[in-house]
């Protein structure tokens, strides 16, 4: 069946998690490193920019939405940021930059084809971008200007969100995004991070280093139900640990954190019950006037169309994951986005997509 033509096109990819490439100085295997898609990205941005995926579109936008960077696990200088100052987020982009190539070519070769731009949506694991060293680093990158967005990407009746403002652990200010110089001896403006980014650059990644695959389970819930029954005294252990953590991070006062009593109550009661994303955007969706709503931060893609055609798609991850979700139980890498077309005067269609590209005869493997 041939396609019909299309006027405006939109991409939308998330949770990507660049780090500083495949490989240390040294030679050997990043294991902090979650993307090894990079032939495969630059194939899908070719395919639509200039290749028969575009389908005669005047305008072709890629959306990146959230988390595409991983600023979080990038140690500058052998350190984990603790604290997001400008200048170790603009070197941490460097980094970035310099472990995968193939990508920032590839953007730059879609950003300069006729009608082609790109929106960087922020999400909980790139709070750097809302640094303007951060965002010239990139735009210089590229070789072109990137939108850059702290919020939801709303158009006619889609709306475009990560998704991690639906969970309080994950939460940015984003009335105050940066925190100033100043107070409790803070020496320059840091980015007011959540306790959820604390997670992650001070517990997470040292958690890593024993349980690589720890960051790429899902759902996590149904992951600590496993390990409890089949790795006890590491996950009782790190249990306790995280409760030290946690008393540590929300109730001792420290110049990097700012905490409020009443969302480290909120946080102690996601923790008994944790929240579903896809429970959230139903409801959205049901107060609102989308139609579309598209989100990633679970790294769960899927699509549910609900009562008047209105949906909720996730553009899921390009990374490797392990689920112990029993519909989709085991070792995957899908390599899925969202894709959003508008015809004339016909309203958007969004559709959940999957890239093969071009088999390839080998991959290495970092397991």
């Amino acid at each position: 069946m041939e396609q019909e033509p299309v006027d405006s096109l939109k991409i939308v990819v998330s949770d990507f998690h660049l780090g500083k490439g495949h490989h240390l100085a040294d030679g050997l295997p990043n294991l902090m490193e979650d993307f090894h898609q990079d032939d495969k990205f630059a194939e899908l941005l070719d395919y639509y920019c200039e290749g028969p995926g575009r389908h005669g579109a005047k305008e072709v936008e890629l959306v990146i939405n959230g988390d595409f960077f991983d600023y979080l696990t990038v140690d500058v200088s052998g350190r984990y940021p603790d604290a997001m100052f400008e200048s170790i987020a603009k070197e941490a982009t460097e980094l970035i930059c310099q472990g995968h190539p193939l990508v920032i070519r590839a953007l730059a070769r879609f950003a300069k084809a006729p009608g082609c731009t790109i929106r960087y949506q922020l999400g909980n694991h790139d709070p750097a971008i809302v640094w303007p060293a951060v965002q010239n680093a990139l735009c210089e990158a590229i070789g072109t200007k990137i939108t850059f967005s702290f919020d939801a990407y709303e158009f006619d009746d889609v709306r475009i969100e990560h998704g991690h403002q639906r969970e309080v652990a994950h939460q940015f200010d984003v009335t105050q995004l940066t925190l100033p110089a100043g107070p409790l001896g803070r020496k320059e403006p840091i980015i007011n991070f959540p306790f959820g980014c604390f997670f992650v650059t001070q517990f997470v990644t040292k958690t890593r280093h024993k349980r690589p695959y720890i960051g790429q389970v899902v759902p996590f819930r149904l992951y600590l139900r496993w390990a409890f029954v089949n790795d006890f005294w590491f996950a009782l252990w790190h249990g306790i640990l995280v409760c030290a953590f946690f008393i540590k991070m929300r109730f001792i006062r420290h110049p990097l954190r700012f905490s409020r009593l009443s969302k480290t109550l909120k946080i102690l009661k996601e923790v008994l019950n944790p929240p579903r994303l896809e429970s959230a955007a139903r409801r959205l969706l049901k107060q609102s006037s989308y139609r579309v709503l598209c989100m990633g931060h679970n790294h769960e893609a899927v699509l549910r169309t609900y009562q008047g055609g209105k949906q909720y798609v996730n553009s899921g991850t390009w990374t490797e994951f392990t689920s112990f979700d029993p519909q989709l139980m085991g070792r995957h890498l899908i390599r899925s986005y969202i894709l959003i077309e508008k015809t004339g005067d016909k309203p958007w269609r969004a559709s959940l997509r999957q890239w093969h590209g071009r088999h390839s005869v080998e991959d290495e493997l970092n397991w």
